[in-house]
């Protein structure tokens, strides 16, 4: 390549990557985000796919070496979202702007006036389905076991759910008429995305929750549901965890009416709580000052134990996972009533038990 100038050549393999145009230079990257400040022109490559970049333009090859073309799809100006603002790292920031982007994004799927949730082109016929299946991977799991929980009380479906990285070592055997939901924040979870991969071979009709509509997962799935809480910066997820499991209980209320499998009133009873909890969310992050307090608590400890039952179950292990990635300490996450089934011999003096008990 020593004679080569201006010359970038990039290929993908199983993780993501994306080209960016603007007049005079051309940019790689592993996605949008990555390129949103320097272009608001991208392409994205598949899986195979090989890329030849000078500053002039953009050749893109198949895996068989066969020239093809991309289309280009334009960004969202959401330059501030990389910002941190006043705040002093992107999770703080992220937390504080749930109010807003959880508002938002009931906006963008409900009529306000026919209190009508707007999701439409169900890849399997409400009314026919026989079983959803929920696959993710961390955060995104816990949100899909709180849908879970929600299937199973709004509707009279048989629900699963799995953890990604495990779903295609068992022997599954996807039927017609189930409906398999993948749910990432990013789109480009490599597990996830295996997971999805698997069930298309064997005829699936998917649907994927993701923040990036453009992402890998959601080119790939016949429905794709965004939570549209803008960009997520910060490692350990908390906008679009919140934003994942809204987006869940606004298509299980969509199937359980269009399945006339939920009464008018207790539909309109929910929609009404979920125009009001931005309001709700607002008055919880006001009690920073004595959040701050109780952790001084923590500072000292060696390990925590986090404890729920039902909704309040997923909820601790999304806790736990959260104490464990930002303080590097070990956490667990439990069903409130398996501590004597081992969890208890952990608790010793000093050890912080959280309750989840809304």
């Amino acid at each position: 390549f020593k004679k080569f100038n201006n010359l970038i050549v990039g290929a993908r393999r199983g993780s993501p990557l994306a080209v960016g145009y603007s007049d005079k230079e051309k940019y790689i990257g592993s996605d949008s985000y990555a390129l949103n400040s320097m272009t608001k022109e991208v392409s994205y490559l598949d899986d195979g796919d090989v890329c030849v970049l000078t500053k002039d333009k953009i050749e893109f090859f198949d895996k068989n070496k066969k020239k093809i073309e991309k289309k280009i799809h334009k960004l969202a100006n959401e330059e501030g979202s990389y910002s941190k603002g006043n705040f002093k790292d992107f999770m703080s920031k992220e937390i504080s702007e749930q109010p807003d982007v959880i508002k938002k994004c009931i906006n963008e799927y409900l009529d306000k006036i026919r209190k009508e949730i707007n999701i439409v082109n169900f890849p399997v016929d409400p009314k026919k389905i026989t079983k959803v299946n929920l696959i993710a991977c961390g955060t995104a799991y816990h949100a899909c076991i709180v849908g879970k929980y929600w299937f199973e009380e709004l509707t009279n479906l048989d629900v699963s759910v799995d953890v990604a990285s495990e779903f295609r070592y068992r022997n599954n055997k996807i039927k017609e008429n189930e409906l398999y939901i993948f749910v990432s924040q990013s789109g480009e979870t490599a597990d996830t995305i295996a997971a999805l991969d698997f069930c298309k071979k064997k005829g699936a009709k998917t649907c994927a929750i993701v923040n990036v509509t453009e992402s890998s997962l959601s080119r790939l799935s016949d429905l794709v549901l965004p939570i549209h809480v803008g960009p997520e910066v910060g490692v350990a997820s908390t906008k679009a965890f919140t934003g994942q499991i809204l987006v869940l209980l606004l298509f299980i209320l969509k199937i359980a009416r269009i399945r006339n499998e939920i009464k008018e009133h207790e539909y309109l009873n929910i929609i009404k709580d979920l125009e009001n909890i931005h309001s709700n969310i607002t008055l919880i992050l006001n009690n920073k000052k004595i959040i701050e307090e109780l952790a001084v608590d923590f500072i000292d400890i060696k390990g925590s134990m986090f404890l729920g039952r039902g909704l309040s179950y997923p909820i601790a292990l999304e806790g736990a996972l959260k104490f464990k990635e930002l303080t590097y300490l070990h956490a667990e996450g439990y069903p409130a009533g398996e501590m004597k089934h081992g969890p208890l011999a952990l608790v010793e003096n000093g050890m912080p038990v959280i309750v989840i008990a809304p």
